[in-house]
This record gives C-alpha cells, structure tokens and sequence, in this order.
C-alpha cells in the first residue's frame, strides 16, 4: 500500500509542479486543470485508508492506463514549462 501511495504523491507532484502536502494542508486538492483521468488515478492512490486505496491491479484497469493520453496537452492546460538542459 505504501508503494501505491507513493506512486500517487509522484504523479500528483509530476502533473502539479508542487507537492502533495505541505505543513498547512489537510488533504489533497487536485486543480481544475488536471486531466479527469489523472485526478481519479491520484485519488485511488491517495486514499488515507490503506484498506481503500487501490492496488497495483486495480491501478492497470484504470482509463489513465488503457486510453491513450496526449501529455503535451496536459502540461500546456497546467501552465507547466519543461526545459531541457543539453548535455
């Protein structure tokens, strides 16, 4: 479960740029511009309760992980700027 549970606080701080928590917050709030697909993935993910959260077979079902998902998309909705450094 916790590997799961990491597995969400990852691609919330991927699709986001920020953390899950920080010492102010009281739960996880996914912005509006997240994809509907990517917040369902992170929200089983980030259940509190061990015994709720998905498992890894669960995860593998899940639209996210079966439909096709055009990420350029998604960082341009987030605002999100990726620069990559030239070796």
């Amino acid at each position: 479960a916790a590997d799961i549970w990491s597995l969400g606080a990852l691609a919330y701080e991927m699709a986001v740029w920020n953390v899950v928590f920080d010492t102010h917050s009281s739960g996880v709030v996914i912005p509006d511009g997240v994809p509907a697909n990517l917040a369902d993935f992170i929200r089983k993910c980030l259940q509190l309760n061990p015994s709720k959260r998905a498992t890894a077979s669960d995860l593998r079902r899940l639209p996210l992980l079966t439909q096709p998902v055009d990420w350029n998309a998604v960082g341009i909705r987030l605002g999100a700027r990726v620069t990559i450094a030239r070796a």
